[in-house]
């Protein structure tokens, strides 16, 4: 039971953790050893009072999740937190390890100090930090670059330097003109407190205010301004630079995309955009091998879902169809953006189909799930326009051969290359610590009016409406 409840849902398991109290371990809501709370669910639309379960019965539970994540660790499926959990245990059961690591380590540096969480600076204190260690313990870093975590119990940040320490005030980053604008929002200063801009460039940060229709001509219009600076021998030679668009939110996943009224994220930019995946998928030689695969036991319901949108790509390759966006091959961002922005009905339409085939293929109904998504498929390319003769095998085929396996990288649709040079479009996260001659940031900046005063003007009052609540959305880039 507990093997099936887990691969149709992994994440059950990391709602909760073992944390030790006393020794002992409990259930816990977090890693810093939050008490689980156990209480009845409560229903959508209840009409009748909520009952809580009683306490015999939230024992009852607790034993049950206690059995069910002991099961699941001792299978090897956990999650980080479960990785410390497992390291203190050890080091109680076992304390002669705490030695060994000070033996093996007689220096141990901690870079990114300012993001270190409670759990993991207890961890290192514990076998490092401790007077008569023999260990040379450091740790690093900026507590004014701390992340910040919404809806965290943590405000601030908890390393406190030690003392004696030493200060570094010089950035081999920061260019004076900003080293100065950003000195002023430092939240912790000492006695002294100053930053330094060591990189020397003469190029000033610029803005780009785009509409709502010109969206995807912002990371065009960066690239321009590189190629100008690196044309005018501003920047270094090409070869030593590096060019990023990178946004805080990447695409739009089927949960929150009704939310998405008004809003940015990366793949509104780059429609191409996909999220960057390691591993297999297979190559199907018709529609007909694909609907086949889909019947019985095939994984979570987000694996069929991307497998219908695998084939429906590809038709579409054969069918020589592009994104009239960008003038490349559709990618799943790409279609369903694509689809959205020019025909609703048929938005709507293709993702009923999806999760429709999702449910059908565990009744293992094939003729039903191939019928569903050949009417589809055929549907957009008549969108399109497209040859749908060109993918007419693979769309209506019925031959029996085994689908290929084919390694994933989708690194190149997040490539963008329009003057000779690749810009890199990624997440924050994943340029986290890097330096980049110029960096694209994507932003959303909505700036209130004042109705009166907008009536008072000569202009348009619509026209001034859409100038200044819908079209001032602003990406800046900037050299350092």
């Amino acid at each position: 039971m507990a093997r099936s409840l887990l691969s149709h849902n992994l994440s059950l398991c990391m709602e909760y953790r073992f944390h030790l109290k006393d020794g002992e371990a409990v259930l816990a809501s977090s890693v810093e050893g939050n008490e689980l709370n156990i209480s009845k669910p409560k229903r959508k639309n209840q009409k009748a009072p909520y009952v809580d379960w009683t306490m015999a019965e939230k024992a009852q539970v607790r034993t049950w999740l206690t059995n069910f994540k002991t099961q699941v660790m001792s299978w090897g499926v956990l999650c980080y937190d479960d990785a410390y959990f497992l390291a203190q245990r050890y080091l109680i059961k076992r304390p002669a390890i705490g030695e060994l690591l000070r033996s093996r380590f007689r220096f141990v540096f901690v870079d990114e100090m300012q993001d270190m969480a409670r759990h993991q600076d207890d961890l290192l204190n514990r076998i490092f930090g401790h007077e008569n260690s023999g260990v040379c313990y450091q740790r690093i870093g900026d507590r004014n670059q701390a992340i910040y975590v919404p809806h965290s119990q943590r405000d601030e940040c908890l390393w406190t330097p030690r003392e004696p320490s030493l200060s570094f005030k010089k950035s081999a980053r920061l260019s004076p003109q900003l080293a100065r604008v950003l000195e002023p929002f430092a939240l912790y200063r000492g006695d002294g407190f100053s930053i330094e801009g060591c990189a020397e460039t003469d190029v000033p940060p610029t803005i780009l205010v785009y509409s709502d229709n010109t969206t995807t001509e912002v990371i065009p219009a960066f690239s321009a301004l590189v190629k100008e600076s690196l044309d005018a021998g501003v920047l270094p030679p090409l070869e030593d630079c590096t060019f990023k668009v990178i946004g805080w939110n990447t695409t739009w996943s089927a949960e929150n995309e009704i939310q998405r009224q008004g809003k940015r994220r990366l793949v509104d930019y780059w429609p191409r955009y996909e999220r960057y995946k390691s591993g297999k998928e297979y190559d199907y030689p018709s529609l007909s091998s694909l609907a086949k695969g889909l019947i019985g036991p095939v994984g979570p319901s987000h694996q069929i879902l991307d497998t219908l949108m695998s084939g429906a790509l590809k038709a579409l390759r054969l069918a020589d169809a592009v994104d009239p966006r960008t003038n490349q091959p559709f990618n799943k961002t790409g279609l369903m953006s694509f689809l959205r922005e020019t025909n609703q009905q048929h938005h709507e339409q293709w993702r009923t189909t999806l999760y429709e085939c999702c449910e059908i293929s565990f009744s293992g109904d094939i003729n039903d799930v191939l019928s569903k998504v050949r009417s589809a498929v055929v549907e957009i390319l008549e969108l399109l326009s497209a040859e749908v003769s060109k993918a007419h095998d693979f769309i209506f085929g019925e031959e029996e051969v085994a689908p290929k396996a084919v390694a994933t990288n989708e690194m190149g649709t997040n490539i963008a290359n329009f003057h000779g040079f690749d810009i890199e479009v990624a997440s924050v996260h994943s340029a986290k610590g890097q330096t980049h001659t110029a960096t694209l940031l994507p932003k959303q900046l909505s700036i209130q009016m004042d109705p009166q005063r907008l009536g008072r003007s000569r202009m348009n009052r619509n026209d001034l409406l859409l100038a200044f609540l819908v079209n001032p959305t602003l990406a800046h880039w900037g050299f350092g």
